[in-house]
Formats: C-alpha cells, sequence, structure tokens
C-alpha cells in the first residue's frame, strides 16, 4: 500500500469518527455510570457488527481488541468460510496509552 493510499485512509478514518458518526447519548450516559469509554465503545460495536454501521464506510478498519479469548474465537470464525488467524497480545507491552487513555483524546492527538 502506497503512502498516500494510507494517508487517504487516514483521514477517511478520521472524518468518519469525527463528524459522521459519533457514539450515541447512550453510550455517553453509559461512560457517567460505569466509566466505560463510549468512543471505544461505538467502535468495538461498528467492527464486531459493520452492517449495524449507517455509514457508508462499513466497520472501522482497526483491529478486534478484546480480553475474553472466547469473543476473540467469535469473531475470528463468525462468517469465515477460510483460514483465519487469532494473536495474542501482551497488554503490558502496549504501555499505558492503550489501557488509560480515553479513544476520543487520542483522536484529537
Amino acid at each position: 500500500m502506497s503512502e498516500n493510499h494510507q494517508q487517504i485512509l487516514l483521514n477517511l478514518f478520521f472524518f468518519k469518527f469525527d463528524f459522521v458518526a459519533r457514539p450515541s447519548n447512550e453510550l455517553f450516559e453509559l461512560e457517567k455510570k460505569y466509566e466505560i469509554d463510549p468512543w471505544f465503545e461505538f467502535m468495538k460495536r461498528l467492527q464486531q457488527y459493520p452492517e449495524d454501521d449507517p455509514t457508508h464506510l462499513k466497520g472501522t478498519s482497526i483491529l478486534d481488541w478484546t480480553q475474553n479469548p472466547d469473543v476473540a474465537i467469535y469473531f475470528a470464525n463468525e462468517c469465515r468460510g477460510g483460514e483465519g488467524a487469532l494473536w495474542i497480545l501482551d497488554a503490558t507491552a502496549t504501555g499505558k496509552t492503550l489501557q488509560i487513555i480515553k479513544v476520543e483524546e487520542i483522536l484529537k492527538r
């Protein structure tokens, strides 16, 4: 993939998640009650269920992250007709950024 192609995809991603699609008010209310990250939950739902994405750019084009191996296996194999792969990562290797900063703050950076 060329650098220009990557830039275009990245710009579309940020346009989608800054201007076109946002978490619902319900997710922001759940943030107050359960301290969830509404942007993370929103992107997770769109990636796992791209058919529910109201935009023309279905899904997220990001990796699916979960802390539950059963959930990972389910979504890795859902509607799969051929071989696939499941990667396991030591989350401590990512540092604190992915563990303490909310997605909205990452998008702003």
